[in-house]
């Protein structure tokens, strides 16, 4: 429609759209009919099946948009006109009655756009339909029913290509003498939706894309309308050839150029149903170009076409690109490998409902067990076994076959745990029967290794005694110390303290494993040849020779150092430093130094019991090089407020580990 404008003169053509919409009722739609919106695709990478989200929708009540109780007499009843001056700027609208309209149209002869362009049309290739045509009245009422019978047979509709052929033709002839702008609009999008439809749901077809590209530009040409420039969009995406190698950017292209779907009005469908439609449309071409440049080993390009994949609203999809991105990421760059792992568990947790036969749950749970081995393994972060163990755990209790592996290990080696040899055969054991074939080769290393039980009313550990006779380092694992048991018993998690009273040498660490003849023992007692493995000792050679081994009772310590240090007199007190002093660079007393010393406790009178107990408080636990490095660090935190703040905690926790220190001895040296 063309008007003159109020303020120039200048002859402006307007634009036209629906006002009042398409008003369609629960009530035109009696059940629907299920219709699949997408092919559920099966993925040539292994272990990944059907992919979750894939389209499968109900084309029935809850997709359509309804406003009315019962069709509405003016289905688009009126049309407003938008106009803006080229020459002045002015913009006016002005409305008019559709029918009323288009009355005026025929009745003068003036023929209307569309009308000429259906007669010049029309031909005889089509066969003639038995169905006959509708009279040349209330069209929108036999749209409604036309519409409400194609969602009752969409099944038989779309169940072959020249079904759908047929019915494309069978609609042309029903609605041949409609001149109703929008009311042929609607039929050339029922038209055009019937092609989509077979299109989604046979991906390997695209024999009705043209042809349904056709129809829905006709239906663009009747009325200017976000939802038809939608399917429009939908079926370029399905036209883009998967072997072209910018097919990932032509999809960018197009995706750009969608309508804002959530904030389309006048949908015949609802929006909700639209943006399920584009994303398993984007997903379905975005895959084919990924595996066919798989097939070709373009990696480049595959990679392209996941990260678009991971720019998806779509939950589901995403996940299924963070989990082969870290995959490709790994080694070409462990960053972003492992910030691909870390969004999917920030994106969701499925840990309450987690099914492993959806394909979206297992994508999420792999990213989980990929993000545990980065902290494990120090891929792209810095090592956490704590929160390595922690993810391994989470995949273990959800039966991740690997995660059971992972967490096996971390029983094993004692990392992010007490080391605890049965637990860790007990999760390989799981791992191997869910068909983890390095857990199988782990039982047999292990086989016929006897675990046994620490028993009641034994002897006693604190009279526990090993003089170390070798000692051997097991790279990752640390050092095992060998000898034989002259009293008491120990088990595994005790704690023990190391002793050299020649070299002044002292340190507490705890057990994480005791074998005795190819047995992994929870305990040993007098009598039995052990090796007790320590991994919180690194270097074999920080041993000195003459090293014994003795229980270590934390509160018996703390009693006799308290004790100690509250009966110490002044000349005591005298005594004490001197022995510091000696004792300072070389922590040795030479043979002159021991005979002043003596000299100096006669004449404080001190006796020869209590200087041994003195001098002995002065071998007890000393902290190692790395321990006293840790506790200066923390000590300095401390300094100004007296607390330890969650970024300052982050940070010693990061020390800690680059010093080899585990959690629990950097809580004993804090309590220093």
């Amino acid at each position: 429609m063309n008007q003159k404008c109020p303020s120039c003169g200048n002859y402006v053509e307007g634009k036209k759209k629906a006002t009042i919409g398409r008003k369609m009722t629960r009530g035109a739609v009696k059940k629907g009919a299920t219709v699949a919106t997408g092919a559920a695709i099966g993925s040539i990478i292994p272990g990944i099946g059907t992919l979750a989200g894939a389209a499968v929708g109900l084309i029935a009540s809850e997709f359509l948009n309804d406003t009315a109780d019962e069709m509405y007499d003016g289905f688009v009843d009126e049309i407003e006109y938008e106009f803006t001056c080229p020459k002045c700027g002015r913009k006016w609208t002005k409305k008019v009655n559709t029918l009323l309209h288009n009355q005026n149209n025929v009745s003068s002869g003036n023929s209307h756009k569309t009308s000429n362009r259906r007669s010049s049309n029309q031909s005889n290739i089509y066969s003639q339909p038995t169905t006959p045509r509708y009279d040349n009245t209330n069209w929108q009422e036999k749209f409604g029913k036309e519409f409400d019978l194609y969602l009752e047979t969409s099944d038989n509709i779309l169940s072959t290509k020249d079904s759908v052929k047929q019915y494309v033709k069978d609609l042309k002839y029903k609605f041949g003498t409609c001149h109703d702008d929008v009311i042929c609009s609607e039929i050339h999008f029922l038209r055009a939706f019937a092609c989509l439809q077979y299109s989604l749901n046979n991906s390997d077809d695209n024999s009705l894309v043209l042809l349904g590209q056709n129809l829905i530009s006709t239906a663009i040409s009747c009325l200017d309308d976000d939802e038809y420039k939608l399917v429009s969009l939908l079926f370029e995406i399905l036209a883009i050839d998967t072997k072209n190698g910018n097919a990932p950017t032509k999809i960018k292209k197009l995706q750009q150029r969608c309508p804002n779907i959530p904030a389309m009005e006048n949908t015949l469908f609802k929006t909700e149903y639209w943006q399920e439609v584009y994303e398993d449309a984007c997903f379905n071409k975005l895959f084919d170009v990924a595996v066919y440049n798989e097939e070709q080993n373009k990696e480049g390009a595959v990679i392209d076409a996941l990260q678009r994949i991971s720019e998806l609203a779509d939950i589901g999809y995403k996940l299924f690109a963070y989990r082969f991105l870290y995959e490709k990421f790994k080694e070409i760059d462990p960053a972003k490998s492992f910030d691909y792992a870390r969004k999917a568990t920030v994106l969701t947790n499925f840990e309450k409902e987690y099914n492993a036969e959806i394909p979206m749950h297992k994508n999420w749970l792999d990213c989980v067990n990929f993000l545990g081995y980065c902290y494990g393994e120090g891929i792209g972060t810095d090592i956490n076994h704590d929160k390595a163990f922690e993810l391994f755990q989470k995949c273990a209790k959800l039966s991740h076959s690997i995660g059971m592996l992972n967490l096996a290990e971390c029983y094993e080696l004692g990392h992010g745990v007490s080391a605890d040899i049965k637990t860790a055969l007990e999760w390989y054991k799981k791992a191997a029967d869910a068909g983890v074939e390095s857990a199988n080769k782990k039982l047999e290393e292990f086989e016929g290794v006897v675990i046994s039980s620490f028993p009641e009313g034994t002897l006693s550990k604190e009279d526990f005694y090993m003089d170390i006779e070798d000692t051997f380092g097991i790279e990752g694992r640390g050092v095992v110390v060998t000898g034989q048991v002259k009293s008491g018993c120990i088990e595994v998690g005790d704690k023990i303290i190391l002793k050299n009273n020649q070299n002044n040498y002292s340190k507490v660490c705890k057990i994480t494993g005791i074998e005795m003849f190819r047995k992994l023992l929870d305990f040993c007692e007098e009598g039995d040849n052990v090796g007790i493995l320590l991994n919180e000792i690194k270097n074999k050679n920080e041993i000195p020779r003459g090293t014994s081994v003795q229980y270590y009772n934390e509160n018996d310590a703390l009693e006799k150092s308290t004790s100690l240090t509250e009966s110490i007199t002044s000349d005591e007190q005298i005594y004490l430093d001197e022995l510091k002093t000696l004792l300072e660079e070389d922590n040795e007393i030479s043979p002159k130094e021991r005979r002043l010393l003596e000299r100096l406790r006669e004449k404080l009178g001190i006796s020869s019991e209590r200087a041994k107990e003195l001098e002995d408080s002065l071998s007890a636990p000393q902290l190692t090089k790395e321990e006293q490095e840790y506790l200066e660090e923390y000590k300095a935190c401390l300094e100004d407020d007296g607390e330890i703040s969650p970024k300052e905690r982050r940070l010693l926790n990061r020390i800690r580990e680059s010093l080899g220190i585990s959690e629990e001895r950097a809580n004993e040296i804090e309590k220093l």
